[in-house]
């Protein structure tokens, strides 16, 4: 069996050169910024993991996320 030819108009695009121990987050607000490895966890528990379901803002911590639900988004307040 004969392999196919690639077409030269083939939409693959080429590896990124990244930085040696960097990655980049996709995700919202980021969208393609570049993290350090060793600082990725905790840039994903600053941006990524206190987020409200509701207004779609960012807390820096799960405690102020809830305070931010009771006291924003809370119909009995």
């Amino acid at each position: 069996m004969v392999k196919r030819k690639r077409d030269d108009d083939c939409n693959i695009s080429p590896a990124i050169n990244l930085p040696e121990n960097h990655i980049i987050c996709n995700d919202p607000p980021c969208n393609g910024l570049l993290i350090e490895v060793h600082l990725y966890p905790s840039h994903v528990e600053q941006h990524h993991d206190n987020i409200c379901i509701k207004c779609g803002k960012n807390l820096p911590t799960q405690r102020l996320l809830e305070r931010h639900q009771d006291e924003v988004h809370n119909p009995f307040k």
